[in-house]
């Protein structure tokens, strides 16, 4: 049984547009890491929305720079939100922050600008600096299904958790085909309500 829902749960991170449903059901066990949710995987770099300008900015594109709002984007998706009468995809979503305050300076992502018209999911707290969300805290939401965005690659790079094992956090990652990363990697984290 395992196995299964492990073959299908790959299958769905890379091909499903549904409601996240918990993989585990709430549990790990030894030598199988615990996956919270089946979330929406987007890619920032994909031809319908990469070439666009992330926000307002001259030089940034979401292929380049859009990570962060296309974790967010994720999260909206799989929870079932709308825009203009389709799911949230990362250019939909950035097409609607510009329309509605979503950045500053141009191209930085407001965490908390989806609040008012994405009521089912709502910005909780941005935890600063590395370690400022201590491992377990970040495992029982994890453990409780809280949507968390955290940031890795010495602040380069934005991810959506789905699941851990140890000290490694399995991950969406928008940019690259990354796995998981590693706790003692990450710098900040942005946790969300649903």
């Amino acid at each position: 049984m395992k196995v299964t829902i492990v073959l299908f749960a790959v299958f769905c991170l890379t091909t499903c547009y549904s409601l996240p449903i918990p993989i585990n059901n709430g549990k790990s066990s030894i030598g199988a890491p615990f996956i919270s949710m089946n979330y929406t995987l987007f890619k920032q770099c994909n031809s319908t929305w990469g070439s666009h300008a992330l926000g307002t900015s001259r030089t940034q594109t979401i292929c380049a720079a859009g990570c962060a709002m296309t974790s967010l984007s994720m999260i909206l998706n799989s929870y079932g939100m709308f825009i203009n009468g389709s799911l949230v995809t990362p250019l939909s979503f950035n097409n609607w922050l510009v329309e509605n305050n979503g950045f500053v300076d141009r191209d930085l992502l407001v965490w908390a600008a989806s609040d008012n018209i994405f009521g089912m999911v709502k910005f909780n707290n941005y935890y600063r600096g590395a370690g400022s969300l201590p491992i377990d805290q970040l495992k029982g939401l994890v453990d409780k299904q809280y949507p968390v965005i955290v940031n890795v690659l010495d602040g380069e790079h934005w991810v959506l958790v789905i699941g851990y094992e140890g000290t490694n956090f399995y991950v969406n990652d928008p940019g690259f085909d990354t796995a998981y990363y590693a706790y003692s990697g990450m710098s900040n984290y942005v946790v969300y309500n649903v």
